[in-house]
């Protein structure tokens, strides 16, 4: 932290600040908006900050579409984040709508069941309570809090339930 301070309060060349985003991009997928907020750190001004990003997406360094690809298999596939996290993410970093209902709409369905279906067995292998209708409450609250949706999570609950003769 400390090394970063002495980063910040001293005066970086265009250049050096202009090497550090090919580097900060080149490391993994960025968003515009992750990139103006590492220049504003280095107290950049609003039109150098204009130019940068445009060199770093003309060069390739940078682009909204890939960084939203990455960020949406990311957090399924390691953090197990439903939809609605995910476009929450995106949204928040200002990726254009197009762009998330495009990725959003890319997610595998089959994968994204196992991914429910996978939930549902971590959180049962937890639960300690016996009653089926709290055991499922519980179990659909944490997923959807995952960001998955309520319709598929119940559906899914449902299906597992009846399986294994908890109905």
């Amino acid at each position: 932290m400390d090394k970063e301070k002495n980063i910040l309060n001293k005066k970086i060349s265009e250049n050096e600040i202009l090497n550090k985003m090919f580097r900060y991009c080149s490391y993994q997928e960025r968003s515009v908006y992750d990139v103006r907020k590492q220049l504003e750190r280095y107290r950049a001004d609003n039109s150098f900050i204009k130019q940068i990003i445009e060199k770093l997406i003309v060069e390739g360094f940078l682009n909204e579409k890939r960084f939203a690809e990455s960020y949406t298999l990311g957090k399924l596939r390691s953090n197990s984040w439903g939809k609605i996290k995910i476009m929450q993410g995106l949204k928040e970093r200002s990726i254009d709508h197009q762009i998330i209902n495009e990725v959003i709409e890319s997610i595998d369905k089959s994968e994204y069941q196992q991914i429910i279906e996978k939930l549902i067995h971590k959180k049962l292998k937890m639960m300690r309570d016996t009653d089926p209708y709290i055991i499922k409450n519980k179990v659909a609250r944490y997923i959807i809090g995952k960001g998955f949706e309520s319709h598929l999570v119940w559906e899914q609950i449902n299906n597992q339930f009846e399986n294994l003769n908890f109905v």
